[in-house]
């Protein structure tokens, strides 16, 4: 069983969570009773991640781990993130999403921000290092780790007039430095 398929079968275990193993609403509520409990399944919760976060309390969460949309690269059914028509509007609503997530983690807490870059009039935007700049000169994020994620396999890019993008950045912040990290080698 792949790994995303157990984490889905482990959630959907859960006492706190609907059939499907995904909260819709009551995040706060939610997240308190899960807190309390003793499982160690995943709490999956699903909604417009600006609107999830303001309802949960501060300093509440000990690790996000997310992979926004590319800009300007995929059509969702009810619109979202990625489909503003300047990407300096995206790096808004991505860093305003973020803003909040710093509120509802805690001090000790990780935030990993996996993301990929986009193409506009054949120039690289570099929009992963303005959203990675952004948190950092204006936000007040630690920045830790910058990593390179090699794509063995990434997806068709059947451009003739540059080389393909076969990576993307891998971000981790932090709130605070911690004395208490072990680094890995």
């Amino acid at each position: 069983m792949a790994l995303t398929e157990r984490i889905m079968q482990k959630a959907k275990e859960s006492p706190f969570l609907s059939e499907r193993g995904i909260i819709e609403n009551g995040f706060s509520e939610r997240l308190e009773e899960y807190k309390s409990g003793s499982t160690t399944s995943p709490l999956l919760m699903l909604g417009d991640a600006l609107g999830v976060l303001k309802e949960l309390p501060d300093s509440s969460i000990d690790c996000v781990v997310t992979s926004p949309p590319y800009w300007g690269k995929r059509e969702y059914e009810n619109g979202g993130i990625g489909l503003e028509s300047d990407y300096r509007d995206f790096v808004k609503d991505l860093c305003a999403i973020f803003l909040e997530l710093k509120r509802v983690l805690k001090d000790d807490g990780s935030f990993w921000l996996n993301i990929g870059d986009s193409y506009k009039a054949k120039k690289l935007l570099g929009i992963p290092w303005r959203v990675a700049f952004e948190l950092t000169d204006n936000q007040g994020w630690i920045l830790r780790n910058s990593v390179i994620w090699n794509k063995v396999k990434s997806g068709m890019d059947n451009t003739k007039d540059r080389l393909g993008n076969v990576h993307e950045n891998v971000f981790h912040f932090v709130k605070k430095i911690s004395t208490t990290m072990t680094p890995t080698r």
